[in-house]
C-alpha cells in the first residue's frame, strides 16, 4: 500500500485496523504522520508495541474503548475485511473513525479476477477459511453505501505476483491438500509450468477487474 496514493494532508491522524505488526504505521509515522493501530493478534500486537506503536487489541467489528471518542483523517483496512464475520457492520464501525473531511480506505482480494477462475478453490487469496467473506467492486461499494460513505476513488493492484513462485508454490500446495476433500483420490498432477503462461494469455489484455487481484476503494462521507 502507497501512503502518497490516499494521503492528501501533512501530518494527517491515521488509524490502521488489522495493522499486523505495524510495518505500515511504521512508514507513515517515518512520512510524519500521528498513528494508531488496532489488532486483534496478541504476538502481532506486542511486536508493534515493541517498535514504539500505539497499538490496541480489538477488531474492526469490537474497536477498542480507547478509540471510542477519537476521530482520523484516514481510517484504513488493508486485507482485513475478508476476515469479518458481519463486513457490514465492521465498515459501519470504520466510518464511525472518520473526522470531518476524512476517508476511509478499504483493500480486499478481488473475487472477479480471472485468477481465481483460473485457480479454482486453490487461488491464493481465496485462503478458506481465514477468508470467510468476498469482494468486488460493487460490493464494496454497497457496504460503504450502506454505512453513509460515498466512494471517491478506486484503484486495482497486484498483476504480476499473481506468476511468482511462491504465489504458485502456494496455489499448487492449497491444491494437493484440497483435490481429496472434494473429489476424493491423489491430485492429479497438474504442468506448473504451463499455468503461469495460460493466466498470462488470459489477462494480459483483460479490464482491470478481470485483471488484477485486489480491489482498494477510498471513501468519504456522502
Amino acid at each position: 500500500m502507497t501512503p502518497e496514493w490516499f494521503i492528501d494532508r501533512p501530518r494527517s491522524r491515521v488509524c490502521d485496523l488489522g495493522c499486523g505488526n505495524g510495518s505500515l504505521l511504521l512508514e507513515l509515522r517515518a512520512a510524519g504522520h500521528d498513528v494508531v493501530g488496532v489488532e486483534p493478534d496478541p504476538v502481532a500486537r506486542d511486536i508493534g508495541l515493541e517498535r514504539g506503536l500505539s497499538v490496541f487489541a480489538g477488531t474492526a467489528e469490537r474497536l477498542p474503548h480507547e478509540l471510542s471518542d477519537e476521530r482520523f483523517d484516514v481510517v484504513i483496512m488493508s486485507h482485513v475485511l475478508e476476515h469479518c464475520v458481519d463486513p457490514r457492520n465492521a465498515v459501519r464501525q470504520a466510518a464511525g473513525l472518520v473526522g470531518p473531511g476524512g476517508v476511509l480506505v478499504v483493500e480486499t482480494p478481488n473475487n472477479r479476477a480471472r485468477g481465481l477462475a483460473h485457480a479454482g478453490v486453490a487461488w491464493n487469496f481465496l485462503d478458506v477459511p481465514r477468508h470467510s467473506n468476498f469482494f468486488t467492486r460493487q460490493s464494496l461499494e454497497r457496504a460503504c453505501s450502506a454505512a453513509g460513505l460515498r466512494v471517491e476513488r478506486l484503484e486495482y493492484r497486484g498483476y504480476l505476483r499473481q506468476f511468482t513462485a511462491d504465489w504458485l508454490a502456494t496455489e499448487q500446495k492449497a491444491f494437493d491438500r484440497l483435490w481429496p476433500l472434494v473429489n476424493g483420490g491423489p491430485a492429479p498432477k497438474r504442468n506448473a509450468g504451463v499455468r503461469p503462461w495460460l493466466l498470462l494469455a488470459r489477462t494480459l489484455f483483460s479490464s482491470d477487474d478481470r485483471k488484477y487481484d485486489s480491489v482498494r476503494v477510498v471513501a468519504a462521507r456522502a
